[in-house]
């Protein structure tokens, strides 16, 4: 049975891959992938570089959407948005952390 998927995989995978299509328009996710990931930015940089680009603010409300639906019956993971600080945090057990775009996201939680 070793390397074969379990249900509870293929619906993770299926979940990323929904909410990843329904914001793929945006091109942000693709932006972070390319030139941002795994090049040890803090925090701000990452902030202020996704904030330049093109209809940021709309995806940002879209992906707020897309994650508090997604989550709404979740008693493990909590989503919050920061209205005076303009970003959405994540917050599971033993773990909290800002979510600038869906690539960013732990995506076993998904």
């Amino acid at each position: 049975m070793e390397g074969q998927l379990s249900i509870f995989d293929i619906a993770k995978d299926n979940s990323y891959d929904m909410l990843l299509n329904q914001l793929s328009v945006y091109g942000i996710d693709e932006y972070y992938e390319e030139n941002i990931k795994g090049k040890g930015w803090l925090l701000n940089a990452i902030s202020e570089q996704l904030n330049e680009l093109p209809r940021y603010k709309e995806y940002k409300t879209k992906l707020l959407e897309l994650l508090t639906k997604h989550f709404e019956k979740s008693d493990v993971v909590e989503i919050i948005y920061y209205a005076d600080a303009d970003y959405i945090r994540i917050n599971e057990p033993r773990k909290s952390y800002p979510l600038y775009c869906l690539a960013m996201i732990n995506k076993d939680i998904l």
